[in-house]
């Protein structure tokens, strides 16, 4: 009796112990992962296939608001793709991304694959166009745009038509008044605009536009530019053979910037 009850005093013993160090490797581990790496599984045959079916099913399913926006552009052509971007931009979920990405091919230029449009982001311009498997943010406002493949547009984004949208030459005239001059802006193959960024000039690709940014100027190919406005203030660190054969073959991936694309899943 003594022996069976000292045998379960030491399971218990143990027990306790082999929990109290699983929980403290555990608080260990959750002090010491600062940083959190995630990495894109291989995506079957099957599974992508299944993805270009369900894209298929959305593109009868905004049907109906492709031909709405039609009708309104005879009432209002100026305003008509405004307003059935900014209906379809509340759709939440993973169906409003797939309902977007159907609704963009019909009425953009351009409208790549796999691109991710997040909730309540609104494209005021037909003639825009977005690259394959690019990312928007929510709450960004695109205008006259060319955005490239595997572009990345954080949250609050807005990229204008130009930085010289409206006229000021008469001052007889109230700037509402006078003409509008639109001017493509486009954002190279791989950049990354940070949140809450202004863009009115192009971007290069593989460039860095920081957080705020305010950009007024060109910035070249693999720069990093901050402030307001935003200046460049280092290069991007890229191998000299990567940027030569990115350079030479524009379908291979900017390896700077990233290989997992988190957002191809949609």
């Amino acid at each position: 009796m003594s022996s069976l009850f000292t045998a379960t005093s030491s399971q218990k013993h143990r027990a306790k112990f082999s929990d109290r160090t699983d929980f403290l490797t555990m608080h260990e581990r959750s002090e010491s992962q600062d940083v959190i790496q995630v990495t894109l599984p291989n995506r079957g045959s099957t599974r992508r296939f299944s993805k270009r079916c369900i894209q298929w099913l959305f593109g009868i399913v905004v049907l109906p608001r492709f031909l709405m926006m039609k009708i309104n552009k005879i009432v209002s052509p100026d305003r008509a793709l405004i307003a059935a971007s900014e209906s379809i931009a509340r759709i939440p979920g993973q169906h409003g991304v797939f309902a977007r990405q159907a609704f963009y091919r019909k009425t953009l230029a351009m409208c790549g694959q796999d691109v991710y449009f997040g909730w309540l982001s609104v494209f005021s311009m037909e003639e825009a166009s977005i690259g394959d498997r690019a990312y928007i943010g929510r709450f960004c406002s695109i205008g006259y745009a060319e955005i490239g493949d595997e572009v990345m547009l954080a949250d609050h984004v807005q990229i204008l038509s130009g930085g010289n949208e409206h006229s000021s030459r008469d001052r007889k005239k109230t700037m509402q008044s006078q003409s509008q001059t639109y001017q493509r802006v486009r954002i190279g193959r791989g950049a990354w605009i940070g949140a809450g960024a202004i863009v009115m000039a192009d971007v290069g690709q593989g460039a860095i536009v920081g957080a705020g940014a305010v950009v007024t100027r060109p910035i070249p190919d693999y720069c990093i530019a901050v402030g307001v406005p935003a200046r460049v203030t280092k290069q991007t660190f890229v191998d000299a053979d990567d940027l030569a054969s990115s350079q030479s073959n524009s379908s291979k991936p900017v390896s700077m910037l990233r290989s997992e694309n988190a957002w191809r899943d949609f």
